[in-house]
């Protein structure tokens, strides 16, 4: 059977070649008419037309894929990140490979070397602790990179991330409305800059009638025995208010809160950065610092492709906001 071309697609379609290109590459978008494009993307699938990718790639000096590195493919936060840039890459026409550091600076290394290898265009990462040395290397490289979700103060590198500092202290103002003054702040132990503005912003986002905050530090590797020690001390020292860094720690701490006969929020208020589907199982409400996952992932993914275009484009940081809301528990129909 002989192998369907671009010009079979464009007579089927009743088009020109470069219109079936453009569908293909997702360009000129503009210019296209919206039943042009649909006639062109069903004489594709009528006549089972597959692109010649390597072909392309050989033209375009672009292999048409990008690698995408997330802290942790279990949380969900990274798993629903990788879904986004994956709609995002797939409407532009590129692939994503997608690896998992798990917070270990040598693995993200081996991932990232990994992917060079098989010669990605450019790279979106969440960068581990430890990783300043390979992300100098991508940059004195000029391979185009973003790094999403935190940042790097010492390497001038692309990002997209929230104003975590502001988005911790604005969660006081919450703590404060519901008349909770004596308020424990969980964090991770880490040198990660994104993770320590949160704590930075909820202690200096104090009101003047709340006291000292209680801050306590959870070592990621050992959360649970370490939370259970924290949450079971911390629940003898009269704190009415929870905040925790990340939705692995919020989990964490509700449950050894429970487990401890902690009445949610009558007498303890928890407000987490961000929240998760679990947090609905909760029989009461659980405030969460949500991040705008769509839009980064969006921008994300558009500021890379525009480096990839123009690899000496100046190097820009994007900060986006995040939203404070309380879930809304699942009520039984029993």
């Amino acid at each position: 059977m002989a192998k369907v071309t671009l010009q079979d697609v464009a007579a089927k379609a009743g088009v020109s070649i470069a219109l079936v290109s453009y569908v293909l590459n997702g360009v000129k978008k503009d210019r296209i008419s919206k039943e042009t494009a649909e006639r062109i993307q069903q004489a594709i699938k009528e006549l089972d037309y597959r692109p010649n990718y390597l072909a392309r790639s050989f033209k375009k000096k672009k292999t048409f894929n990008i690698g995408l590195l997330v802290a942790d493919i279990a949380n969900p936060f990274s798993s629903q990140l990788a879904r986004i840039v994956g709609n995002e890459a797939e409407a532009a026409g590129y692939t994503i490979t997608i690896g998992s550091s798990d917070e270990s600076a040598t693995r993200f290394e081996k991932l990232v070397r990994s992917s060079l290898d098989r010669q990605v265009d450019g790279f979106i990462l969440a960068a581990p602790e430890g990783s300043e040395s390979i992300l100098e290397y991508l940059k004195n490289e000029h391979i185009p990179v973003v790094i999403i979700d935190r940042y790097f103060p010492t390497i001038k590198i692309n990002s997209v991330a929230v104003d975590n500092y502001e988005s911790s202290r604005c969660a006081m103002d919450e703590f404060a409305k519901l008349g909770k003054t004596n308020i424990a702040i969980i964090g991770y132990q880490t040198q990660l800059h994104h993770l320590n503005d949160r704590i930075r912003g909820a202690v200096e986002g104090m009101h003047p009638a709340m006291v000292e905050p209680i801050i306590k530090y959870i070592s990621e590797a050992n959360i649970e025995a370490d939370m259970e020690d924290t949450i079971g001390l911390l629940m003898h020292q009269g704190i009415n208010g929870f905040f925790f860094a990340s939705n692995k720690l919020g989990e964490s701490g509700l449950r050894h809160l429970i487990t401890n006969g902690a009445r949610i929020p009558d007498d303890i208020a928890v407000i987490s950065f961000d929240g998760t589907d679990a947090y609905n199982f909760y029989p009461n409400a659980i405030g969460c610092i949500r991040q705008p996952l769509a839009e980064m992932g969006s921008q994300a993914f558009q500021l890379l492709l525009k480096q990839i275009e123009n690899p000496s484009m100046p190097v820009k940081q994007i900060v986006l906001k995040t939203s404070f809301s309380y879930t809304k528990p699942i009520k039984s129909q029993l």
